[in-house]
């Protein structure tokens, strides 16, 4: 809902600047404009965490520092397998 949520922010800032003018003759068109961009923000960065949630699940990825296939590979290399990865 944060997606529709900073649309409707800036539907009702481009309304409030109709009435009142620009940021400079507003300051009411100043603060909703304020809002405006943290309200976007928010929901980029959801959206971004969502994209890289999702993705993880479709490629097996994790965020989970000890992924099964993480430690699969590191156990392989104690068996004389696959070198192990090197962690940064």
């Amino acid at each position: 809902m944060l997606q529709a949520d900073w649309h409707d922010w800036a539907e009702l800032a481009a309304r409030a600047e109709k009435l009142f003018g620009g940021v400079q003759d507003s300051a009411l068109v100043a603060a909703l404009r304020n809002v405006t961009r943290a309200k976007f923000r928010q929901a980029v960065v959801a959206l971004t965490e969502t994209r890289t949630a999702s993705t993880a699940k479709k490629t097996g990825n994790s965020c989970d520092p000890n992924p099964p296939a993480l430690a699969a590979r590191f156990h392989a290399a104690d068996r004389g397998g696959l070198a192990p990865l090197s962690v940064v």
